[in-house]
């Protein structure tokens, strides 16, 4: 619900993509932006250090690093590139995952996000604009199928 209602935020109606931030971003979204870093940069700080102290940072590190390289890291220069609120949300509440309270809100928080942006406006690609570009210009044909229709009549679908 959190992520419902800030949508209706007039200020956070902004996409986070290079040619928003550069140019349509009001000074109350960067602010707003200053705020959820320093707090993101906290929680991280705190994630890193309890999986120092429990000795599980080369593990928890090792996750992050490929997930990251596997799912942003080979689409970080495109210009097209488009973080969507539901892949943040899953990228985050997958790694926050360790037993402290304040992991687990975040971890909570980060899955709602993802399901909120899902359930809302849908799992749109990463590359939005340039993948919607392509498949307008590309028009690949799906192969005929069989189809029946009622009564047991046969129709080829194209």
């Amino acid at each position: 619900m959190f992520w419902s209602v800030l949508a209706t935020v007039d200020f956070t109606k902004y996409s986070i993509s290079t040619y928003d931030i550069m140019c349509r971003w009001p000074w109350q979204l960067f602010l707003f932006m200053i705020t959820v870093v320093l707090l993101v940069s906290t929680i991280t700080a705190l994630h890193i250090w309890k999986a120092f102290k429990d000795g599980i940072f080369i593990s928890r590190i090792s996750e992050v690093l490929v997930t990251l390289v596997v799912f942003l890291l080979v689409n970080i220069s495109d210009p097209w590139l488009h973080l969507h609120h539901w892949f943040t949300g899953w990228f985050i509440g997958q790694h926050a995952n360790q037993k402290y309270w304040w992991s687990l809100v975040s971890s909570a928080i980060m899955w709602g996000a993802y399901v909120n942006g899902i359930a809302s406006w849908g799992r749109d690609p990463l590359l939005g604009c340039k993948y919607a570009f392509w498949a307008a210009t590309n028009q690949v044909r799906r192969p005929r199928t069989i189809v029946c229709l009622g009564g047991g009549h046969m129709a080829r679908n194209s």
